[in-house]
């Protein structure tokens, strides 16, 4: 939704800026949809000698304020100089900007220098928590989420920082770096910081559940390797990681569920085996792996005495 003007602004060349101002005559003050101007992607761009023109010369509004912020376009970029600018300007309380969201910017959009600054600078508090992605995430949570390596090594390097703290569904770290699939991020919260691989969310959900539930096959065999009790862990609605993964229809890791002899035979609490489940879903290739590997009756019944052919 951006125009030729927003797009100059952002490559911050200054000549393709005031060419398209005074001789195609583009209208300067004008807002995208989602309500970014001139000004806010100038400070998208870094160039500061391009802002300080837009705002002296062409007098437009700084924007400090509003859904999309100059100060939060700076520090989305890791901009430390577009922002420390506005503030010595303009009198900006960096702390207490959008109720002190500016850190999690930085953290969301991986910009690690700019949260350095922000938190060594600025009265954060690490662990305070804000609403992204749905419940009240910390910094560290945040980093988790996104699979930002270099800014959970930074975050967990601070004596102040929480490593165990939980979200309002009961996840932790460990669930949030299984959701984004970060083995890295993983091994680092385990083995540095000795964090509790069969922790379990308020639905039960431990990490291995997680990761089984996306797919990731390198860090169920982590998991597993680090952490035996997790082969056949139930979630609050009896599912081991086997049933999640043919849930999921993923054979990669139910063929390695069951090498590491997981117990093919648990039900969940509706009753249902890895096969009435896989038969339910038509997942054909894990039914097969299933029955033609000999590994399971193709006429076991389920808690209501069902084949999988019902």
């Amino acid at each position: 939704d951006a125009l030729p003007i927003h797009y100059a602004c952002t490559s911050g060349v200054i000549q393709l800026v005031t060419f398209l101002i005074d001789v195609i005559k583009c209208d300067v003050k004008t807002e995208g949809k989602t309500g970014f101007t001139c000004v806010t992607q100038a400070c998208l761009s870094g160039n500061l000698d391009l802002l300080k023109l837009l705002i002296k010369q062409y007098k437009l509004n700084l924007r400090i304020f509003g859904i999309a912020s100059s100060p939060e376009a700076a520090v989305r970029k890791g901009h430390v100089h577009i922002l420390e600018w506005l503030r010595q300007e303009y009198h900006i309380n960096v702390a207490s900007f959008k109720n002190g969201l500016l850190p999690f910017y930085a953290a969301q959009d991986n910009r690690l220098y700019c949260l350095k600054h922000l938190l060594n600078n600025y009265s954060f508090d690490v662990n305070a928590t804000k609403p992204f992605y749905g419940t009240p995430s910390t910094l560290l949570h945040i980093a988790c989420q996104e699979g930002h390596v270099a800014i959970v090594l930074y975050l967990t390097s601070l004596p102040q920082c929480d490593v165990s703290a939980k979200t309002s569904n009961g996840s932790t770290v460990l669930h949030l770096s299984c959701k984004c699939h970060s083995l890295p991020i993983l091994k680092h919260l385990v083995e540095e910081h000795q964090l509790d691989l069969t922790i379990k969310d308020y639905n039960g959900m431990a990490p291995v559940h997680v990761a089984c539930e996306e797919g990731s096959l390198s860090i169920v065999k982590y998991i597993i390797d680090h952490s035996p009790l997790s082969l056949d862990m139930t979630n609050s609605f009896g599912r081991t990681p086997l049933l999640i993964a043919a849930f999921s229809k993923n054979l990669p890791i139910i063929r390695y569920l069951n090498s590491k002899n997981c117990n093919i035979s648990i039900l969940d609490d509706k009753g249902f085996n890895v096969i009435h489940i896989s038969a339910k879903g038509g997942s054909l290739d894990i039914l097969r792996f299933f029955i033609d590997g000999r590994y399971c009756n193709p006429d076991i019944t389920d808690a209501s005495d069902r084949t999988p052919l019902y």
